[in-house]
């Protein structure tokens, strides 16, 4: 999300406290460039930062926020701590950034949460996988997907958002600033030169693409884009779905078809 902005993977055993852990994990290559590169200084560059090495751990934070009769309320988030920039002040800024957004994603969608616990419903919001897209230059990309499940029976709600940071400042870039021209962005998804790439399968027979980019129609206006993240080699959007059609689906489109209406691009 701009206020900032896979299968589940397995869940931690309850211990009834705040737990704050790390995994390391080395992503996949592919997500690479060749070799450590570094882009000069330009007006959204303020320092040159050095990739030491690709690694990077995945921070989980476990908490019960709140008690709801003899059930717990549970939020278990997950992001990535960057651990090999050349830069330690920048890395520490950085991986504190992850931090909160990944807190702030849960604040947004959570916003009913003291409704569901006066009702003696609870609730768990899980960020069960996050991984690094990308990370070269002075970008790094960011994934997350998870599920907020009820105890009462109600629809698990899927999401996934992403993230894209300027290695150099220390910030979020938002998805307005990603785009040049969403416009024709929009166009190519709508003529359908996207490839879907997560989802509901035989989605389109429920729902066109005209009617997934409606929502962003008034995207000047209102600043709403989707969700958007980097490979080395193509964009994704992340397009919201009502919980009927998933909750959300993932499109692809080589960064070759879209460089010219970007603004930031790991190939630009």
């Amino acid at each position: 999300m701009d206020e900032l902005t896979d299968p589940p993977a397995e869940t931690l055993p309850y211990t009834g406290e705040a737990t704050d852990t790390s995994a390391p994990s080395t992503g996949d290559a592919t997500n690479r460039p060749d070799k450590p590169t570094t882009k000069p200084v330009t007006e959204e560059t303020t320092q040159q930062v050095d990739i030491v090495n690709y690694e990077y751990d995945t921070v989980t934070v476990d908490e019960t926020i709140a008690v709801v009769g003899a059930s717990k309320s549970r939020k278990i988030l997950r992001y990535p701590k960057l651990t090999g920039l050349s830069n330690a002040d920048m890395q520490t800024k950085i991986n504190t950034l992850l931090g909160e957004i990944a807190a702030s994603e849960f604040k947004n969608r959570t916003l009913g949460l003291d409704d569901y616990t006066k009702n003696g419903v609870a609730v768990r919001y899980e960020v069960a996988k996050t991984s690094v897209t990308y990370l070269g230059g002075n970008l790094l990309s960011v994934r997350s997907a998870g599920s907020i499940t009820y105890s009462d029976g109600s629809e698990d709600v899927d999401f996934a958002y992403s993230n894209v940071i300027n290695l150099s400042t220390g910030r979020n870039i938002t998805q307005k600033k990603i785009y040049q021209k969403f416009g024709e962005i929009k166009s190519l998804f709508e003529n359908g030169r996207f490839t879907q790439i997560s989802g509901a399968q035989n989605l389109t027979s429920s729902i066109s693409l005209a009617d997934m980019m409606s929502q962003y129609a008034m995207y000047e206006l209102y600043n709403t884009y989707p969700d958007t993240y980097f490979t080395p080699k193509e964009l994704v959007i992340i397009v919201e779905l009502n919980t009927k059609l998933g909750g959300y689906a993932e499109f692809s489109i080589p960064l070759s078809d879209v460089n010219a209406y970007l603004s930031v691009s790991p190939t630009k």
